[in-house]
């Protein structure tokens, strides 16, 4: 059932945006009680900050095609544009509201050390792309990979500002790109 409630309630959130959907429209939308609403999430924010809950994201993106790429730079920017396109999809309104959310009650949305598995290979990928001469930057690719993410937080929030305004992965790219000072192809 939370599971419904989860997937139900975003739709409508993208459908007639956040503010405007409540948890009465969500438990009438699912044919349940707001006892059972409660039972299962303690407000919207909380369904709202699944959208980038590990276990979540991990089960809604598929990463594996990423590491059919040749190089280490572009399996890494493969696994990124795996995630950025999935916020791309949920919109810059309901990444407005992540951020919202998370102004109001920290809720660990961008803590990059919650993505787990997607974080430590993101690691391997930026040491090996060093080791390989494909990434300049010699820092420490813990410490590059975090920039990473900060980063990406920081040009999402820009973008969500914006409305979706510009090309989110685009300007992510040139910017991950140029910290990381990424060899150009030849």
């Amino acid at each position: 059932m939370k599971e419904i409630i989860r997937e139900k309630a975003i739709q409508m959130f993208k459908k007639n945006g956040y503010d405007n959907t409540n948890i009465l429209d969500i438990c009438h939308e699912c044919g349940i009680s707001k006892t059972t609403f409660y039972y299962h999430f303690k407000s919207k924010s909380e369904i709202l900050s699944t959208l980038f809950d590990n276990s979540v994201l991990i089960d809604k993106v598929n990463f594996s095609n990423a590491m059919f790429e040749e190089s280490y730079v572009e399996k890494m920017w493969a696994m990124l544009c795996v995630y950025i396109d999935y916020v791309v999809e949920n919109g810059s309104d309901l990444l407005k509201q992540i951020y919202k959310s998370n102004m109001d009650e920290n809720l660990g949305t961008f803590r990059h050390e919650l993505y787990g598995k997607v974080n430590d290979i993101l690691e391997r990928l930026v040491k090996e792309a060093q080791n390989n001469g494909e990434i300049r930057n010699m820092s420490d690719h813990k410490r590059l990979v975090k920039g990473i993410f900060y980063f990406i937080s920081g040009i999402g929030l820009i973008w969500s500002i914006e409305n979706g305004s510009f090309d989110e992965k685009e300007e992510i790219k040139k910017q991950v790109f140029s910290m990381l000072d990424v060899l150009p192809k030849r």
